[in-house]
């Protein structure tokens, strides 16, 4: 999992909460989290907070919540990892903590 981990060091030294509601949406499709199931998967944990989630939730809640997704299909589905790499290294549109 040293990749992951390095995800993480990122998020924490580029000092992104998530990304923008847009390329969140997009990034949480391309995982797959729209369409995943299961007893193992925690809706209220893992689904982005987009469209009306945005505005009402904290900085906190959002950071909480994409962290939460990307360690669930990280660990869970290898063959997410490519994408969700990649993601991490072309991705620019970040909402971040002192935005």
């Amino acid at each position: 999992m040293e990749k992951l981990e390095k995800i993480l060091l990122k998020i924490k030294e580029d000092n992104i909460v998530c990304p923008e509601p847009g390329r969140w949406s997009v990034f949480y499709k391309r995982i797959g989290g729209f369409e995943e199931k299961g007893d193992d998967y925690d809706h209220r944990r893992h689904f982005p907070l987009i469209l009306n989630g945005w505005f009402p939730s904290s900085k906190e809640d959002k950071h909480k919540r994409f962290i939460d997704s990307v360690d669930y299909f990280y660990s869970k589905y290898p063959n997410k990892r490519n994408f969700i790499e990649s993601f991490f290294e072309k991705n620019n549109k970040w909402y971040r903590w002192d935005d």
